[in-house]
């Protein structure tokens, strides 16, 4: 399963930010992403079980994420594929501190290095262009609209 964006969603945003406004409201979407998605599970009416298989995926490309933005900042080839998930039958509350943990990490990684991170880039490794930090992230942001849309679809069992 590929979380790597293709090459024309990336293409959408500029490879750096118009300003360092779009930067800060950028970090903001960043960082408050696993609070909305953790409100929507906790109330959900009836219970999480049933967006497992979704939060499984999200954990996942946060992990993609957290591993992408590293080979980012040191140069290198950005791999389309995740990290095999971790052992065992994880529920919903584990899931979601896992993306909040590991969000958290990516959240750290790039708000303390300040504008250096406009300048990360690296080779995608399928061979089809560059990755850089700021389209990447903001296909994130785009992307983790799209994914409370669909975990709020799934908890009311419309999905």
């Amino acid at each position: 399963m590929s979380f790597l964006p293709d090459p024309a969603a990336l293409s959408r945003w500029p490879v750096r930010p118009p300003s360092e406004v779009e930067w800060e409201e950028l970090l903001v979407h960043l960082e408050i992403y696993p609070r909305v998605l953790r409100i929507a599970l906790d109330e959900a009416p009836e219970g999480t079980d049933r967006a497992l298989p979704l939060l499984e995926r999200l954990a996942a490309r946060e992990a993609w994420l957290s591993g992408a933005l590293e080979v980012l900042r040191q140069g290198g080839r950005v791999v389309p594929e995740a990290p095999p998930p971790a052992p065992g039958a994880p529920d919903a509350p584990a899931l979601v501190w896992r993306i909040d943990s590991l969000r958290a990490r990516s959240f750290a990684r790039v708000q303390r290095r300040g504008l250096e991170v406009w300048d990360w880039e690296a080779a995608r490794a399928d061979g089809e262009g560059h990755v850089a930090a700021y389209p990447l992230l903001k296909q994130v942001a785009q992307d983790d609209g799209e994914a409370l849309a669909a975990v709020r679809t799934v908890l009311r069992g419309e999905g």
